[in-house]
């Protein structure tokens, strides 16, 4: 077994959380407003390498798998939106609903992240592509799946809520081996729930609602050594069912990793998110 020893910034613990809820604008308020009610600390992990054991980590205990993505699209081609749709989210769809067995699935977003030079220090200027995550989060709650539910579906959104369904994400690099500020993801099973607070994303017309995360040294953290761009992570990021209790959504994030050089190439990836609908 091999490991990094890394740093992960989480969300600060604060007594305001019993009034407040933690909040972040996503543009520049005008003042007095304030970008941001919450503070984040970095905080020590060690990320446990799970290469050559990938077969023993999948989707059913742990909320993670790896798996194999081949798609022919070169990393140019993830800048062309219409051959994304046309190509790489069709492969998606057909690898999520034969590895999960799902009855229908409905992407709904997808990000190409890459990596500008001066990245983790912020500019405080507009980047041409999103940077990477460095904050341990989960995309969605419940509550805010329950709401995409009804936006995305609004003429079958009660039938679909009969049944169970789940948030999904599927991560990849462009390139690789990726060293250069790879994806870790904590099992779900290390977490208890009192970790996990929900926040806003707040936009000038709309919201999303995430889950941060506050730090605890039981919290287990995998990795994949030298990602490959035919490898995908897939990970549950929340589900909703008639009979409630499920799976927490895996907290996960980018980490500076110790193993990279200055030769390494920046991380670039794609992340696809959908929801998977299931018939049992």
């Amino acid at each position: 077994m091999t490991a990094v020893e890394s740093s992960i910034y989480f969300l600060e613990r604060s007594e305001l959380w019993k009034t407040e809820k933690p909040f972040v604008l996503d543009y520049v308020p005008e003042p007095p407003a304030v970008k941001s009610n919450a503070s984040v600390a970095d905080k020590p992990v060690v990320i446990e390498d799970i290469r050559g054991r990938e077969s023993q980590f999948t989707y059913a205990e742990n909320g993670f798998c790896l798996l194999p993505l081949d798609h022919g699209m070169e990393p140019a081609d993830f800048d062309d939106d219409a051959k994304v749709r046309d190509v790489y989210l069709r492969n998606v769809g057909d690898a999520l609903k034969t590895t999960l067995r799902a009855s229908r699935v409905q992407i709904y977003d997808y990000i190409v992240r890459k990596r500008e030079a001066q990245f983790p220090l912020s500019t405080g200027k507009f980047y041409s592509h999103k940077q990477p995550s460095s904050i341990a989060h989960v995309d969605t709650t419940p509550t805010y799946m329950e709401e995409m539910l009804d936006t995305l579906n609004p003429t079958e959104a009660d039938r679909l809520r009969v049944g169970r369904y789940q948030s999904v994400n599927v991560w990849k690099p462009l390139r690789g081996p990726i060293r250069d500020w790879p994806l870790a993801l904590c099992d779900p099973r290390s977490v208890d729930t009192s970790e996990l607070q929900a926040r806003d994303t707040v936009r000038r017309d709309s919201y999303i609602e995430t889950y941060q995360m506050h730090w605890n040294q039981n919290q287990k953290w995998y990795y994949v050594r030298d990602q490959m761009p035919n490898e995908a992570w897939v990970f549950l990021q929340g589900e909703v069912s008639e009979t409630g209790g499920s799976m927490l959504g895996v907290p996960h994030t980018s980490f500076p990793n110790s193993l990279a050089s200055a030769d390494d190439l920046p991380r670039e990836s794609i992340e696809v998110r959908a929801f998977v609908y299931y018939e049992d």
